[in-house]
């Protein structure tokens, strides 16, 4: 009862390090995976780790434990367009766009209790981002400045947790609630040099608000193998938002809509295999029913997420991992994310250290203009068994 005690202690203690850091931003963006240091370097695969994504997760420890994670990530956009010459012949190529940008934030809390044959999780995480800077200024075929367009946003969802999940005869049954909040800002500016034109501003504030659940089914056979099923809940989060646009005049605008999360479904499996140098590999496959949003001004496609890894054991105290991600697009699943994952956990008596560095690269083109998106996403995190 006094580790419980000390577990709870610790988990409110972090909270206080990271009061509501991740509340003041904005902007509601995709999944914010993986935040978890091993699924990141295993190929951005949360679902074995994430007791929030997999209820049915185990822990490989029967000790309480807790762990604190974070994140960073640079983002790197450019746009470019083919110089032609009179015979219609590429010629060159000139960059009209090319931006960066750089952030980084608390990831997840996280507090696990073994009771008999049931596991309980409690935890915080950023569950949705959309981090975003952009800038760009626009000059004619003469290089005459014409006006200076800008957007940063900054916010995030963030879910507050609890799972729970009970293991009889190798089958592990699973289930979470997560109570999901958040808040941000989007501000917009389009400044002409011409005094002519009407500069176009806006400022938002946004607030986010949901309850989200899930539940799920694992078998485990003779610790050799792990097959996971869980299915996420079709979520609502309500979105209450207030702009305040300038133009000729200034109108603030209130309104209340909503973002939906679709049904998801996930399948996963892991196998541990007995060799001279111990590994373990690991593999998911995420189903995401986008079209069932569709409608007169939504039109997004169903995805299918791949992902995979492996991690070896190199000795007692030193874990390697790389993995593999192929995640389409919901806009156009034409784009996808094709991008790599490594990472290494470190152990020093009951306390792992692991860090996990992701690289994915998205190149497209779209109306005549070419889109090249790169992301460096550095996790890591720490965890203590008591």
């Amino acid at each position: 009862m006094k580790k419980f005690f000390y577990i709870v202690l610790i988990f409110l203690f972090s909270l206080t390090l990271f009061p509501y850091t991740s509340l003041y931003r904005s902007g509601l963006g995709d999944f914010n995976t993986s935040l978890f240091s091993k699924g990141a370097a295993l190929g951005n695969n949360d679902f074995f780790f994430n007791p929030l994504v997999n209820p049915t997760v185990e822990c490989k420890t029967q000790n309480y434990f807790v762990a604190l994670g974070f994140y960073g990530i640079q983002t790197r956009e450019t746009r470019s367009k083919y110089i032609f010459d009179s015979y219609e012949n590429s010629v060159a190529k000139k960059n009209v766009y090319d931006n960066n940008f750089l952030y980084g934030e608390p990831a997840y809390i996280l507090g696990y209790m073994p009771v008999s044959n049931f596991g309980l999780y409690i935890g915080y995480e950023n569950y949705i981002n959309n981090d975003y800077t952009y800038r760009q200024i626009y000059r004619n075929d003469n290089y005459v400045l014409l006006y200076d367009e800008s957007q940063i946003r900054i916010g995030n969802v963030n879910t507050y947790f609890l799972t729970l999940n009970y293991k009889i005869l190798g089958f592990t049954l699973g289930t979470n609630f997560s109570i999901m909040q958040g808040d941000g800002s989007d501000d917009y500016s389009k400044l002409f040099i011409d005094p002519s034109y009407i500069d176009s501003t806006y400022s938002a504030k946004e607030n986010y608000s949901g309850i989200r659940g899930n539940f799920g089914l694992s078998y485990n056979y003779k610790d050799n193998l792990i097959l996971s099923l869980v299915y996420n809940i079709r979520t609502y989060l309500t979105v209450d938002r207030v702009t305040d646009i300038i133009a000729s005049d200034t109108n603030l605008l209130t309104e209340t809509s909503y973002y939906i999360i679709p049904n998801i479904f996930s399948f996963g499996i892991e196998y541990r295999a007995k060799n001279v140098a111990p590994a373990i590999f690991y593999s998911s496959i995420t189903y995401e029913r986008w079209s069932e949003l569709n409608g007169e001004f939504i039109d997004y496609n169903d995805l299918i997420k791949y992902n995979i890894g492996v991690l070896h054991q190199l000795n007692k105290n030193i874990d390697m991992m790389y993995g593999f991600m192929y995640e389409p697009y919901r806009k156009d699943n034409r784009l996808v994310d094709i991008g790599f994952t490594t990472g290494l956990t470190y152990k020093i008596g009951m306390t792992d250290f692991t860090i996990a560095l992701n690289y994915r690269n998205v190149n497209y083109e779209k109306e005549e203009v070419y889109y090249t998106d790169r992301v460096i996403k550095l996790v890591g995190d720490v965890s203590i068994k008591f």
